[in-house]
Order: structure tokens, then sequence, then C-alpha cells
């Protein structure tokens, strides 16, 4: 029995050789110490080893309560024998302490026969790619994460730009605020600041966000004077260890009667409309010369959307690779080809076993709808 227990040991260390001689992994992160939600750049490189083999991965961060990620770059090798990739993320621990950030990895082993035969089929009969899947246990990163100051509602190094559209009002008139915060950090969240009852009326939209750059917008109505509320965001700096506020002055807001019967001297009122019948064929002459411009252009249009298709559908035929179609579809600007730009990625960087042809046949199905 001893003797059985050995060779089970000595099998399962010889299994783990082998998966350690097909590749390499290496991780980096560019802080072990940050602050809670603080960015950490992680960067994890695989490389393989053994050349004797065609080898792909399919490899992310596992989901945490922990901390929260978003890959921001992939990028790899096109050799089957000879295979790097590069993923790169941007973390935030959402919690203070030891963390440990868990990765999740499967090595997929094939050959160059598979990979011949997969690419083999026609558009009506793609054959699927067979490999060897392996699921490789990677080792646990673990991150001491600092604590922010209490009641920290911001982190990161941000500014802010705040403007009124008016301070004097007639009753029950809006008046807007939009606040502008510009900077890097964790992402923010303002929808509550808000959120208490005022004895005047608030309203809120979406906030829009691009580049790092947050955008509010707030309305605010009464039918006599008010003071809007102060605002008052405290932030903290991980680069300069520094706390800061962020800050909406309260502005004071006029509010008028509304001279809802003062409309009456009859020197200022507007004459009664009429309609003067005296140009009606000037009129109509303009109005043919109108729609004459408007159904010239429109039929211009048309055919040139038509003549852009044909040109797109042929460029989309010569492509010779998948990165070529990707290319193509990608420099079109449109949301017409987002889910087969996503299966493209998808198939280039997760090695999806789908041919170009049928790739290039749904693309030209979605310029078509």
């Amino acid at each position: 029995m001893k003797n059985n227990l050995g060779r089970a040991v000595l099998l399962l260390t010889i299994a783990s050789n082998l998966i350690a001689k097909d590749f390499t992994y290496d991780f980096n992160f560019s802080n072990y110490k940050p602050f809670k939600k603080e960015g950490v750049e992680v960067t994890i490189s695989l490389t393989q080893t053994n050349p004797n083999i065609v080898l792909m991965f399919d490899f992310d961060m596992k989901e945490s309560p922990q901390y929260t990620f978003k890959r921001v770059n992939a990028k790899q090798s096109e050799e089957y024998h000879d295979l790097s990739v590069e993923y790169k993320y941007i973390l935030y621990p959402i919690q203070s302490g030891n963390i440990n950030i868990d990765f999740k990895l499967t090595k997929k082993v094939t050959t160059d026969e598979s990979v011949a035969y997969s690419f083999s089929g026609d558009r009506d009969n793609v054959k699927g790619l067979v490999t060897t899947d392996t699921i490789v246990e990677m080792p646990t990163i673990e991150l001491n994460v600092k604590p922010i100051p209490k009641d920290t509602v911001i982190v990161g190094d941000y500014n802010i730009e705040y403007k009124y559209t008016k301070t004097i009002l007639l009753e029950h008139e809006p008046t807007n605020l939009l606040v502008k915060l510009k900077g890097s950090g964790y992402p923010i969240d303002l929808s509550t600041i808000l959120s208490q009852e005022y004895k005047f009326k608030t309203f809120s939209q979406e906030p829009i966000v691009k580049d790092n750059s947050y955008q509010y917008g707030y309305a605010f109505s009464h039918n006599e004077e008010f003071q809007t509320p102060h605002i008052k965001l405290k932030a903290f700096n991980p680069k300069t260890l520094k706390p800061y506020f962020l800050e909406v002055p309260s502005q004071r807001m006029v509010v008028k009667a509304s001279q809802h019967n003062t409309l009456v001297d009859k020197t200022d009122s507007h004459k009664p409309y009429s309609i003067d019948f005296s140009n009606a064929l000037e009129i109509l002459k303009y109005i043919i010369l109108f729609a004459i411009g408007f159904l010239a252009a429109s039929l211009f249009k048309k055919l040139k959307f038509r003549y852009h298709k044909d040109e797109l559908s042929y460029k989309i035929d010569g492509t010779k690779t998948k990165k070529e179609l990707l290319s193509l579809l990608m420099s079109q600007h449109s949301t017409t080809y987002k889910s087969i730009i996503s299966e493209l990625e998808e198939s280039i960087y997760d090695k999806e076993s789908i041919s170009l042809k049928k790739l290039q046949q749904k693309a030209k199905k979605c310029m078509k709808n």
C-alpha cells in the first residue's frame, strides 16, 4: 500500500512538471499595497516553452466581492508553436485588509493536423477544432489593501467645474446646474448626492461619462425664493496621500411672480394673425423647387448608400485573414457590425473555431440588415 501511495505521488509530480514544461507565466502588479479603490495595473504574460504542440489559452481573472476589474488589452503572437500572450487589466480593490486575487486558466493543446482540418470545411460545413483541455491551477496573489479616510466619496485625482444657467427665475421656472468632474481614479457614482427631500423640486439626468470625465445635470424649481444645496464631496488622492474636497457652493435663487394679466396695452399688442395670398404663386414656386431639391438629395443619398454597400461587400470578400476583416469592419464606425466584431475578437484572441468564410458571410448579412 505504501508503494502504491509513493507511485501516485510520483505520477502527480511528473504531471505537474509536464504542465510546467509547456509554458511559463509571469505576473506583474503595479502596486501590492494599494489603498481601497486605488487602481492597480495588472499584466499577465503566458509564454509557450514546448514547441512540439499547438498551444492555446483561455484565461481571465475570477470575479470576487473583494475587487472589481476590467481587461484593457490582450495581445498574442501568431505562431502556433511559439505562442506568447499578454493580458492587461485595471483592478480596483473595494475592501481593505488582505485580499486574494485569483485567476482561471485552461490550457488547450492540439496539433497542426487538427488546425488544418478545422479550416478545411466550407461555409456550410465548418469543422470544429479538437483540443485537449486542462484546467491549470494558478497561484493566488495577495494584496494588502489600506483603508481610505472615513466618509470618502471619491478616490483619485479629480477637479470640479459647475455652472447655473440662471439665478433669477419666474414661478416654477427651472434652473439647471451642470456639474463636471475631470481627472483619473475610481469610477464615480454621484447618483445619491441629492437624494434627500427639499422644499423645492429637484430633477436629475443620467450622467455623461467619457474618458474619465463625468458630467451631471440637475434642475431646480419653486414658486418662491429658495437656496440650492451646498454640495461637498470628500475625496482622497492615493498618490499624494492627501484628502481634499470638491464643492459646489449653495446658490440663492430669486423667484419673481409671473405676470399673468398685464398684456392689455393695445399699443404693444400684436396684430391679429392673417394670411396674405397676394404672393401665393411665388410661395408655390419655392415649395416646388424645395420638393425637387429634397427628392434629388434623397435619391442621391440612396444611390450613394447602395454603392457603399456594394463596395463594402466586395472588400469583405477580399479579406484574406480574420484580422483584415476585423480592421475593415471597425473602420466603418457603425454599431451595425458590433456583434460580428465581438465574434471576430473572440475567434482571434480566444481561438474560437470558426472559419473566415463564415465570418465574412455573417458580416455581409449584418450589412443587409
